[in-house]
């Protein structure tokens, strides 16, 4: 991951997302090419934001 970016949820215990593009349940009905995990990233001035 690049310098700048953190998983989210590490920065913001407690935080709800759905991302659902890394699940089975989209409309593809899979989960689609290059999401491998169900975590959101952003950047950590985003995360501070969000704080």
């Amino acid at each position: 991951m690049e310098k700048n970016f953190v998983f989210l949820d590490e920065m913001l215990p407690g935080i709800r997302w759905d991302a659902k593009y890394a699940t089975w349940d989209n409309f593809t009905g899979k989960p689609v090419d290059g999401y491998e995990v169900n975590r959101i990233v952003g950047t950590k001035e985003l995360g501070a934001a969000l704080r």
